[in-house]
């Protein structure tokens, strides 16, 4: 897949739901995986790591993320890919809630996410579905009207 037909597969959301757009960003953050696997990658690190910086945003440094590299190689994906599971949250393990100034939010529900974790091995393996640019959501001509308030700017003291 091409970098623009990436971009549409995982940011879309016009056809499709937030936990959709959430379980077709794993399945492309997969694909990179494998692929920086297939390639014996550790020299590639910093590189790599600038182009996720771009692309990702996340709190981890490069230092913690060279941390992870050791247990990667233990589960051997490679080889393995089978041992890598994935779940969206999605309802009933998370439900819509409108916070007190409008804002749109997931509200967890712990119990159904303990029980969801216990179950993790039971989940469908990533590797099993590969993404592809056919189950990329069209794109409709024009953009989806909302009814998304316009912000007021604040005054500044």
């Amino acid at each position: 897949m091409d970098y623009v037909t990436t971009k549409r597969y995982v940011q879309s959301r016009y056809t499709t739901s937030d936990t959709s757009r959430n379980f077709r960003q794993q399945r492309v953050v997969w694909a990179i995986m494998k692929k920086a696997l297939s390639m014996n990658a550790p020299d590639r690190v910093p590189a790599l790591y600038e182009q996720l910086n771009q692309s990702i945003a996340t709190d981890m440094t490069l230092l913690q993320m060279v941390a992870l590299v050791p247990a990667t190689y233990q589960l051997d994906l490679q080889n393995h890919p089978e041992r890598l599971h994935a779940q969206v949250m999605q309802a009933p393990v998370v439900y819509s809630w409108v916070s007190s100034n409008g804002a749109w939010l997931y509200m967890p529900d712990y119990v159904l996410i303990q029980k969801m974790l216990d179950e993790i091995f039971d989940a469908p393996q990533i590797a099993a579905s590969q993404p592809s640019p056919a189950e990329c959501p069209a794109q409709p001509a024009a953009p989806a009207p909302t009814d998304t308030p316009t912000p007021t700017p604040t005054p500044t003291p």
